[in-house]
């Protein structure tokens, strides 16, 4: 899915072609070169990355000048690479993630120690989806890398939270996304027809609240709490998620 997270100039899945996403876990990835990426922004400086097996480029678009701190940073590569959570991009983020190949793709957080924390996105061939960065961590060690694993070409978007696709009344989506609700507390009606898992999780005042965790199909309610929050939708077959009225 291509799920635009703002009604400005810059969305996170914007340079994004569609894909269907399917869940999975990545293979070892083959060799790739090793030469410097080039990190290039917006203004006329350069600086380099340090050296990592493989080549990207990375560019900082500014969406609206009236919200300066709300910008997308966009990193290209191709093959395994870990790259920096920009500093300009505030924690908690949202991270668009494309991947139009045959090979297996996995993305997952690097705190400051430089260890794994959790498999943030997944899937044994092509992706197209969203998912949270940073709205739980642990104290004083916030996830500071990505390490994107594959052997293909792929695209990452990074943006603040605040550029998640508002719920409303309702949304219905393909894989994984982000989404904002700021409503009063809520029952919404969650269908998912097809058969592998499905994971919701609510983010409110920093904390994590588990909805569903289970394989489908799923068609039943869900208990939101009263906004702002998040809700993280993680699954690669197609959803929808209505508000219910009364």
């Amino acid at each position: 899915m291509a799920a635009a997270l703002v009604a400005a100039s810059i969305a996170l899945g914007a340079a994004c072609s569609s894909a269907s996403p399917t869940s999975g876990s990545p293979s070892t990835p083959g060799s790739t070169s090793t030469t410097k990426p080039t990190v290039t922004t917006t203004s006329t400086t350069s600086t380099t990355l340090p050296p990592a097996p493989s080549t990207t480029s990375l560019s900082i678009s500014q969406p609206d000048p009236g919200h300066p701190s709300q910008y997308v940073v966009t990193i290209r590569g191709t093959g395994t690479l870990s790259v920096p959570i920009p500093a300009r991009v505030p924690l908690p983020a949202i991270v668009h993630a494309h991947h139009d190949g045959k090979n297996s793709f996995a993305v997952s957080g690097i705190d400051s120690f430089g260890q794994r924390t959790s498999v943030l996105a997944s899937s044994r061939r092509a992706y197209d989806g969203t998912f949270a960065v940073g709205f739980v961590e642990v104290a004083n060690n916030p996830t500071r890398r990505l390490l994107i694993v594959t052997r293909g070409p792929w695209q990452i978007d990074i943006g603040p939270a605040a550029l998640a696709t508002p719920l409303a009344g309702g949304k219905q989506g393909v894989g994984d996304t982000v989404l904002s609700y700021r409503g009063p507390a809520a029952t919404a009606h969650l269908v998912y027809r097809d058969t592998s898992r499905l994971v919701v999780n609510l983010w409110e005042n920093g904390g994590l609240v588990p909805l569903v965790d289970t394989k489908g199909p799923y068609d039943g309610p869900i208990s939101l709490l009263a906004g702002p929050l998040f809700i993280a939708v993680t699954t690669p077959g197609k959803w929808s998620m209505i508000i219910e009225k009364g």
